[in-house]
Parts: C-alpha cells; sequence; structure tokens
C-alpha cells in the first residue's frame, strides 16, 4: 500500500516577487510530475500538511483552475455523461478507481488571522465542501485496508491553529492510540529535529519521540524542513515546500521533493525521497540577474514613460481612456504599446483589492461596556441621520472612537481604552441582519485581545484576533479608495476633526494628487512610471556592477583562451540539448492545451444551451420566491385553522365524555354490590349441592323405611318386631330431621334463585356500564385521574383491575 506526500504548495494566481521564471508554468509542471508519479506508484492517496492555498480567500475562478488542474476524475462531468446516458453505472465505477483523493491538514496560510476558528469562511472550507479536499483528525483518521494482505494504514493530521508550538500544545504531534496497522500522522506546525532556542515558537521532535504512537510523523510550515529521522523506531521527517519563495541562499541550493511512503506486512513501513524533475535549479529561477524578456528594458525606460504624453490624453479621462488613447495612437511603437499596457494593467491588478460581497445591513444598536467615560452605554440608532448631543465631556468623541476603534483597529494601544478601575472594555455592533459584531480587550497582558461576531445561523459566537481584521471589515462592508498596492482611503467612515472634503486636512500634496488620480484611475500609470523609474535605476546599477565584473572576468579570460574552441562546441551542443528538450515540452504544453480547449469548447457549447434556457430565470425566479412565500403564508395560515377546528371538536367531544361520566361512581357502586351477590351466590350454590346429596339419601331412607313398615306387618307381635319398631323409631326422627333440613334447603333453594336472578341483571348492568366506560376512555384518550394519555392496552389494564 502506497501513499505520495508534498510539502506546503501555495497555489496562488499571481508570481511571487523573488522568481524570474514563468512561475504559473513551473508550479504546473511540479502539479503533472506528482500526478505521473501518483499514477505510476498507483498510490491510495495524496497527503499533505496545509498551505494547500497561499491565502484564505480566492474568487471561483482560480479555484476552478484548481480543481481542473488537480483532479485525477472530472466528476461532474462523468455525472453528465451518466444523466445523458453515454456512460452507463457501471463505467462510473470504473473510472472512479482511477479517483485519487487529496488529505491532509488546513495550514496557517489558508485561516483569517492564523485562526482555525475562520476556517468555514476561507476558500478551502469550499473546496472540502464540494469533495475535493479532506481532512482527517486523530478522533476520526482515514483508515485504509490492503485487500490481499488486510493490513490497515491509519492516516491523521492536527490543522493549524493560534499557539500551535506552545509547550501546552504539545499534545497536537502526539497520537495516543494507533487506529492501524500503521499510523501516519500529518501536522502543519514547526516541528524542528534541533532546538533553535528562543528564536520563534517550535517544537523539538525529541519532545514527542518517546510519547506519540504514531509510526510516521509529517510536518510542513517549515519550507526548508528536515531529513527522515529515526527515533524507537518510529520516523519523522518533512521534505520542505514544493515552490521556493525567498531568494536567500538555503532557497537556492534546496531541492524540491516528495515522499513516496509504502507500507506493508514484510517490510514495515518505508520512506523514500523522490525529487522533482520538474523542479529547474534554484539559481534559475531566484536569481537576481537580468532576465531574457527585459534585456532592452533601460533602452525602452524612458520610451514608455512619454507613452502617456504621446497619446494625446484628454484632461479628466479615466484609465479606461488612457489604455484606449495609448492603443489608437499610430505614432507608438507596437510593442511599446504593447508592454505599456500590460504594465497598466498588471499594476492595475496589484493596487486593485477585491471588494467582497456583504450582506446590507443597518446598525440597531450600538453598547459600549467600560469604554473611556461610558461605564454600560447603549444607543439605538435609526434609520437616517443619527445625532448625538451632549455636554462637554460626556462621552460624544468616545462613540466616534469606537465605532473607529471596531472598524479599522484604531489604537495602538487598546488597553488605555478601558475604563479605570474596570478588567475589560468591550463595544459591540448590532446589526439589522442579525449580526453581532464586539471589539473586547481584557487589561492583562496576555487576556483577550480580537474579535467576537455571533453567527444569527448557527447561533454560536466566533472568536477572532486583530489578524482577522480584513474578515470583520468584508462583514461590515468597509470600503477603501485604493490609491496603492498597500495603501487606501476609506469611503464610508469618516474621523472626527477630518475635513469634509475628499481631499481636505490631514493629505500631504503626494497623497491628495494620488487620491485625485484614484478618483480617475490614472494613478495606475503614475504608478507604473514610479515602478519603471525604480527599475531604471536597479538596472542601471545591476549593469553596472556587471560591468565591472564582466571586465574583471575578461582579464582573468586570457589564461583560458585555449578552450575556446571546446567551449564553443559545447555551448552549440547545450544549445542543441535545450532546443530539444524546449520542443519537446511545447509538444506536451500544446496537446494539454489542445485537451483542455476542446473541453473548454465543449463547456462552453454546453453552457450556452442551459444559459439559453434559463433566459427568462430571472423574472420567474424572482415571481417564484414571491409566490412560494405567499403559498407559505396561506399554507400556514390554513395549518392553524385546521388545528383550531379540531381543537373545538376534540373540546367537545371532552365536554360530552366529562358529562357522561358523572354516572361512573354510581356504576363502581353496582359493581361493587355485584360482587357481593356473586360470592353470596357461590355460598348458596354450595349449599343447594348439599341439599341435593340430602334429599337423595332421604329418598333412600323413605324407601328403606316402606320395606321395613311391610315386614313389621308381617312379623307383628315379635320381638323381633319391637327391635325393628326402635330402629323405625330412630329412624323416623331422623327423617323427620331431614325433612327439617330439606325445608330449610328448599328455603336456602329459593332464595339463592332470587339472588342468581338479581345477580344476572347485576351482571347485565355491569357489562353495559364497563362497555360504556370503555368507550368513554377511548374517546376521550386521557385518563379521567392523572390526566396522562391512555391508549387501547391501558385501556384493557384499567378495566381488568376495575373487575
Amino acid at each position: 500500500m502506497k501513499f505520495l506526500y508534498f510539502g506546503d504548495l501555495h497555489e496562488r494566481p499571481d508570481a511571487p516577487k523573488n522568481r524570474t521564471d514563468d512561475y504559473r508554468a513551473t508550479q504546473n509542471a511540479k502539479i503533472k510530475e506528482i500526478q505521473m508519479l501518483g499514477r505510476k506508484h498507483n498510490v491510495k492517496a495524496f497527503l499533505q500538511p496545509g498551505d494547500f492555498l497561499d491565502a484564505p480567500k480566492y474568487n471561483y475562478d482560480f479555484l476552478s483552475d484548481v480543481v481542473r488542474r488537480w483532479s485525477t476524475v472530472h466528476i461532474q462531468e462523468l455525472i453528465s455523461m451518466l444523466i445523458t446516458g453515454k456512460v452507463t453505472r457501471e463505467d462510473v465505477a470504473d473510472r472512479l478507481n482511477d479517483y485519487t483523493p487529496i488529505l491532509g491538514a488546513v495550514g496557517n496560510h489558508e485561516l483569517f488571522g492564523e485562526s482555525l476558528a475562520s476556517y468555514p469562511k476561507t476558500s478551502l472550507a469550499f473546496l472540502e465542501e464540494i469533495g475535493f479536499m479532506h481532512f482527517p483528525t486523530k478522533e476520526e483518521p482515514f483508515i485504509f485496508t490492503d485487500e490481499e494482505s488486510g493490513m490497515t494504514v491509519a492516516v491523521s493530521a492536527t490543522s493549524y491553529d493560534i499557539g500551535m508550538d506552545d509547550p501546552e500544545r504539545i499534545d497536537d504531534y502526539i497520537v495516543e492510540e494507533k487506529k492501524g496497522d500503521i499510523h501516519i500522522h500529518i501536522v502543519h506546525g514547526y516541528l524542528t529535529n534541533r532546538d533553535l532556542g528562543e528564536m520563534f515558537p517550535h517544537t523539538v521532535l525529541d519532545a514527542i519521540a518517546k510519547k506519540t504512537k504514531a509510526d510516521l510523523t509529517i510536518s510542513g510550515h517549515d519550507h526548508m524542513g528536515f531529513p527522515l529521522t529515526e527515533v524507537d523506531g518510529k520516523f519523522f521527517v518533512n521534505p520542505g515546500a514544493i515552490p521556493r519563495l525567498k531568494n536567500d541562499k538555503k532557497e537556492l541550493k534546496r531541492r524540491p521533493k516528495v515522499l513516496l511512503i509504502e507500507a506493508s506486512k514484510e517490510n514495515g513501513l518505508t520512506v523514500k525521497n523522490i525529487y522533482l524533475k520538474s523542479a529547474p535549479k534554484g539559481e534559475d529561477v531566484l536569481s537576481r540577474a537580468e532576465i531574457d524578456n527585459k534585456e532592452n528594458m533601460n533602452a525602452k525606460m524612458e520610451e514608455i514613460k512619454s507613452i502617456v504624453s504621446k497619446a494625446n490624453v484628454k484632461s479628466g479621462s479615466n484609465i479606461k481612456e488612457v489604455i484606449a488613447s495609448i492603443a489608437d495612437n499610430d505614432e507608438i511603437d507596437e510593442k511599446i504599446k504593447q508592454s505599456a499596457i500590460d504594465l497598466v494593467s498588471d499594476k492595475m491588478d496589484s493596487i486593485q483589492h477585491t471588494v467582497k460581497a456583504y450582506q446590507p445591513y443597518k446598525i440597531t444598536k450600538i453598547v459600549m461596556e467600560n469604554f473611556q467615560s461610558h461605564v454600560l452605554t447603549e444607543l439605538p440608532v435609526s434609520d437616517g441621520l443619527n445625532v448625538f448631543i451632549g455636554t462637554s465631556g460626556a462621552g460624544k468623541s468616545a462613540i466616534m472612537r469606537a465605532l473607529s476603534w471596531v472598524y479599522e483597529n484604531d489604537g495602538k494601544n487598546p488597553r488605555r481604552f478601558i475604563h479605570r478601575g474596570k478588567d475589560f472594555t468591550k463595544v459591540s455592533l448590532y446589526l439589522s441582519n442579525g449580526v453581532v459584531i464586539s471589539r473586547v480587550v481584557q487589561k492583562k497582558a496576555s487576556g483577550k485581545n480580537g474579535y467576537e461576531v455571533f453567527n444569527p445561523v448557527s447561533g454560536k459566537v466566533e472568536e477572532y484576533n486583530t489578524k482577522s481584521l480584513p474578515l470583520i471589515q468584508d462583514l461590515l462592508g468597509f470600503t477603501k479608495l485604493d490609491i496603492d498596492a498597500d495603501k487606501g482611503v476609506p469611503l464610508n467612515f469618516q474621523r472626527q476633526g477630518e475635513g469634509w472634503f475628499f481631499i481636505g486636512d490631514g493629505f500631504t500634496p503626494s497623497t491628495r494628487a494620488k487620491v485625485i488620480g484614484a478618483v480617475y484611475q490614472t494613478h495606475y500609470v503614475d504608478a507604473v512610471i514610479k515602478d519603471l523609474e525604480s527599475e531604471t535605476k536597479r538596472l542601471n546599477s545591476i549593469k553596472k556592477e556587471k560591468m565591472a565584473t564582466v571586465e574583471e572576468i575578461e582579464k582573468k579570460m586570457t589564461q583560458y583562451e585555449h578552450i575556446a574552441t571546446n567551449k564553443k562546441k559545447l555551448k552549440a551542443l547545450e544549445l542543441k540539448m535545450a532546443q530539444l528538450e524546449e520542443l519537446e515540452d511545447k509538444r506536451d504544453i500544446l496537446k494539454d492545451k489542445y485537451d483542455t480547449l476542446c473541453h473548454i469548447e465543449k463547456e462552453i457549447k454546453e453552457k450556452e444551451d442551459i444559459v439559453a434556457r434559463l433566459s427568462y430565470v430571472d423574472g420567474a425566479q424572482a415571481t417564484m420566491i414571491a409566490l412560494q412565500s405567499k403559498i407559505f403564508s396561506r399554507n400556514a395560515l390554513s395549518d392553524k385553522m385546521k388545528r383550531l377546528e379540531e381543537m373545538k371538536k376534540e373540546a367537545k367531544t371532552v365536554q360530552m365524555n366529562l358529562t357522561k361520566l358523572t354516572h361512573v361512581e354510581n356504576a363502581v357502586a353496582k359493581m361493587e354490590k355485584a360482587r357481593d351477590l356473586l360470592e353470596e351466590r357461590k355460598l348458596e350454590m354450595e349449599k343447594l349441592s348439599r341439599y341435593n346429596e340430602k334429599k337423595l339419601e332421604l329418598n333412600t331412607i323413605a324407601e328403606k323405611m316402606d320395606k321395613l313398615e311391610q315386614r313389621l306387618i308381617k312379623i307383628s307381635g315379635s320381638e323381633l318386631v319391637e327391635e325393628k319398631l326402635n330402629l323405625l323409631n330412630k329412624l323416623v326422627e331422623s327423617r323427620n330431621h331431614l325433612v327439617s333440613k330439606m325445608k330449610e334447603l328448599r328455603e336456602i333453594t329459593d332464595n339463592g334463585k332470587t339472588h342468581a336472578m338479581e345477580l344476572e341483571k347485576a351482571e347485565t348492568v355491569k357489562k353495559n356500564l364497563m362497555k360504556r366506560y370503555e368507550e368513554t376512555l377511548g374517546k376521550l384518550g386521557t385518563c379521567p385521574v392523572c390526566k396522562s394519555h391512555i391508549d387501547e392496552n391501558k385501556i384493557d389494564h384499567i378495566l381488568n383491575h376495575a373487575i
């Protein structure tokens, strides 16, 4: 089972300042090589430590390009083909076998203010949402299983957050429980193989080596990295970043590389370095020397500076008119004209800041707690103009400072705003969209100093540090007029005491000129001219240094004149090799571009068809939304009316059932009486049984007496007769006694029959009452005593206990 790891990638649409090559082309070549290595070794996943992107937020065009360049399988295209019947579900399943996921952590560059709390608002969160990126954790790692051997490999990661390398956060590097036969843990933190003192926060691997149970710990963040290190059978490594962004000696020498990680039951875990062949030498991409496309720039500088005046630009023109005038001017050389337009366009891209879309709002309330003279002040804000009136020292200026503090984090030492004797200060803005933004600072040095944002959607309060000010200003719609790459003038916020005119107090003449230029957008040309002048000076200085170096080298070259011929041959061969390699690269690039062009043309046609079908969507959507709102309101009222009618019917039924239940107590009394009669009936039945037995005995005795009387007649006068007579007298007495008992039994039997009839009537009444009681309980639905809900089982239970 294999995995391919690559370090911090820093995907970005523009080139770093220190690069002299075609940075985008170089980066694309590295990405292609990484993907090729993944296919070659049939890896389960790409692993990366964070800082996949260079910034927290990018536009969707760039993100779409990133997804397209990295995706090994085009999911949307597959879905479209499946819907149209061009492929089957089995085809889709087969193609998904080629999908290689990207697993890793979130880096500090991808967060606002380096706070992990800002992650949901970042572009990286969007990439995760669409399934492009995956972020396993120690609690929920990704577990891969080898189908042949059954071996499992767990991959977990810890993302960057503020204070990542504080001593108390060391657990972020430690895996307490292995979740697979082999466990790989990725961390975006400053893990090193040696102690760097107190230069900056970092974590030494010796501090975690004996504590972690991970078989391999890989870190990012540090672009230089450190080699594979083994401690107690566990491995630690950071191969370094993929791009080289800084122009220092270490970066010039560093060769970008990736890691091939292989896990098997036979060999355990092996880690191999693979240097990227597509990465050019450091001195070729980070050199300070003149690059090819600027060889003649020194001679053209003055020509480009004069383009604006040659273009016959009219007063009051904006930058679009300037560029149009340049493009239409036939007196200017075409190459110089195009170069000037490119320079102005590039400067526009570098100075202009994209204004983020924000939800429209109004401030409904301002709350100041322990802010200067305000211990607790709540100021409701109405639509239109709001005027705060008060005597001197009442705190009117403090209100403006509070707003400036929230909007611009104004004030070098925010703790000076804390009211005397208090431990903190807090200013909260309640917005009409439900968002509450608070600027808060605590008095103690280690206390809170940042922003709190209540999100009405999640119902949670999110915390940010002061580095997240751009995110806060995006939420507030804070807009500036850009007059330079790192300078702007607020358009929707004015401090107390500033002049009422846009370029009034507080602006130097040069700044005023920039502001006026920014209004007409001609400051881009000024910025280009300034850059060109600076570049001219720099190139002249470089030229002077190079000329001196050339002269010195030429003096030394005389001793090597005998190798000039060989050098020329070598250069010719090198040139041919370079041309061959360049042609091969161009062939591959052209092939890729042709494939991409075909794909784009296909997508454009599909999108045009969709757009044509959806031409009426905007108006229909608005109508549909309004209609849905009305339908929702109507349905809600209808549901409430139905529920009200049902409640009325239920109340009426309950009232009727309660009325019927007024005779329940009498029914219970009759049931008790019937139970007593039933017991008496049982006793009478037992007596009747004994009576029948005695009656049978009496009949037997009577028969015997009749026989004895007949025999006495025959033997009258004899002693035997006397004996028989005595016996007969005894039998007569017994008979008389039995007759008396028979009479009593007859009376008892008659009483028993009467009681039995009454008992049968009581049983009939009881059954009718029980049936009515059962029906009443079923209609009522609740117990008349405890008011709890009852069902058929509970009704049967109540009736059984009633009997």
